[in-house]
């Protein structure tokens, strides 16, 4: 095997790691805030079905410095809402 063929192999391994976890978090976190009535519509835009997945993931990842920058923007409906997710989570 070349030293490309390995990295290759390694690399897919993380990513199929990833994509565990990913599936993980929706059906732990964002399940929970989606049945939670005050939350349900403060996870943003879903623009193809798992979107607030991508949108929580975000939000909690981000720095509160950002997060409050995004909720200020015009576009704020887009995001998902940090202040409630922290408060949620």
């Amino acid at each position: 095997m070349s030293v490309f063929s390995q990295l290759l192999g390694i690399v897919a391994i993380f990513m199929f790691f990833a994509c565990i976890l990913y599936v993980a978090f929706g059906q732990i976190t964002v399940r929970k805030l989606r049945k939670n009535p005050t939350t349900k519509d403060l996870l943003g835009v879903e623009y193809a079905s798992g979107w607030d997945i991508i949108n929580v993931a975000q939000a909690l990842a981000f720095p509160r410095s950002w997060s409050r920058v995004l909720e200020k923007s015009p576009l704020s409906f887009m995001n998902a809402n940090a202040a409630a997710l922290f408060e949620n989570t």
